[in-house]
């Protein structure tokens, strides 16, 4: 592990304010946070790019992204808005694709419960629920127990046109 005082550190400013700064690391694998810090971790609001180019923007606690957010995907240019706990996605979202975006719940960075998809090129919605399933995944040992693994499944329910504001 490489500690924080081994990290390059790159001032932009520093601000004093309730033992918080804020500033900007160069990590040693080329990654960036610009941002509030306290207590040598990220907390506040920052922005992190990751190497890949994917980008978090938002609120942090105790290093990891906690509260409101968006997330960029880089290759696709997708997007996760929404609420973070604990550094997965909680709560209520929207993740927006280039031809659609599904609005609804999340649980332990899955989308959870009920939601809808929107197809605005189409001009359509469609209501639902994501339902759990436990599957079991077999591991190499016989003698070991299986794997639980949890699925999200998409369970339609209705299809309405969009209605213009």
């Amino acid at each position: 592990n490489i500690s924080i005082q081994e990290w390059r550190l790159v001032i932009s400013e520093i601000r004093e304010e309730q033992e918080a700064r804020l500033g900007e690391f160069i990590y040693p694998d080329g990654s960036k946070y610009e941002g509030n810090w306290q207590d040598d971790l990220r907390n506040g609001h920052g922005k992190y790019t990751y190497v890949n180019g994917d980008t978090y923007e938002g609120e942090w606690n105790n290093h990891v992204r906690h509260g409101q957010g968006v997330y960029t995907y880089q290759a696709t240019a997708s997007q996760y808005i929404g609420t973070w706990k604990d550094g997965k996605r909680e709560g209520g979202g929207e993740w927006i694709h280039k031809n659609h975006k599904y609005v609804g719940g999340f649980a332990n960075d899955q989308p959870h419960g009920e939601g809808k998809y929107v197809f605005q090129h189409v001009g359509c919605e469609q209501r639902g629920e994501y339902v759990t399933h436990e599957l079991p995944q077999s591991n190499e040992e016989e003698e070991e127990e299986p794997t639980i693994i949890t699925v999200a499944k998409w369970k339609s329910k209705t299809i309405h046109p969009l209605v213009s504001a």
